[in-house]
């Protein structure tokens, strides 16, 4: 029987992947309403497609994350050098890999074509 690897990741990275879904969730959504209110989406169906699609990353990214966070296993390291690591199986971590790198993509492509995710 083939045993499930673990791997850890830091509680820093992953309060900054929620901090980040977080404000990317909340852009994307503000995109994909003006473009609702303003009727534009079938102007421009791609640029409202991309914007549709990191609404979803975003809060699929968010519901990943508080789920693992609510069964994890911590570590707490002895030595002051290392901060709290969170144990998570190798296949959420592909998973979330996958996400943020479709995210990565999806507001790259968005700046291509002059609209932005980003807070001011």
């Amino acid at each position: 029987m083939e045993q499930n690897k673990t791997l850890s990741l830091s509680l820093e990275y992953i309060l900054e992947l929620i901090i980040q879904s977080e404000e990317s969730y909340r852009a994307a959504r503000e995109l994909v309403l003006h473009f609702s209110e303003q009727e534009e989406y079938g102007k421009n169906e791609y640029v409202f497609s991309l914007a549709c699609e990191l609404v979803w990353l975003n809060y699929s990214t968010l519901k990943l994350i508080t789920q693992e966070i609510e069964t994890a296993a911590l570590v707490k390291h002895k030595d002051e050098t290392s901060g709290t690591e969170m144990i998570i199986l190798e296949e959420t971590l592909q998973i979330l890999q996958s996400m943020l790198i479709s995210r990565h993509l999806a507001t790259n492509e968005l700046n291509r074509v002059s609209y932005s995710t980003s807070m001011h």
